[in-house]
């Protein structure tokens, strides 16, 4: 069974650039539409029965750091990719304990980002 990739972001158009950069391959089906990372979304991704979840660092730091730990709760078995604006180490550490089980940074060429996941 192909795994099922769900976003995670701030709004319709950071959620669609990512979408652009993931498309589904055999690797992965990139779930449509996306997760309000603005508030609470672990449900959503059971609902949705995600594999995978991409978190674009939203506006707020510690409200991604929410939606990470609300994704683990939820999917105790899902990755959880964390798309961070830097790579700061503190927070980075923060992300893991919260739950993510990597980080690629947004800075990074967008087209990558899929390969690196498949």
């Amino acid at each position: 069974m192909t795994p099922r990739l769900m976003i995670v972001a701030d709004d319709a158009l950071s959620a669609s650039t990512l979408r652009r950069s993931l498309r589904s391959t055999d690797a992965y089906e990139v779930l449509d539409g996306y997760a309000e990372g603005r508030g609470p979304c672990g449900e959503v991704a059971a609902t949705r029965r995600a594999d995978i979840v991409v978190v674009d660092q939203m506006r707020s730091p510690l409200g991604t750091l929410a939606r990470i730990r609300e994704i683990r709760a939820a999917l105790p078995a899902a990755k959880i990719i964390v798309l961070p604006a830097a790579m700061e180490p503190a927070w980075l550490g923060e992300a893991a304990a919260a739950g993510a089980n990597a980080a690629i940074a947004k800075t990074f060429r967008l087209e990558a980002i899929g390969v690196l996941i498949r």
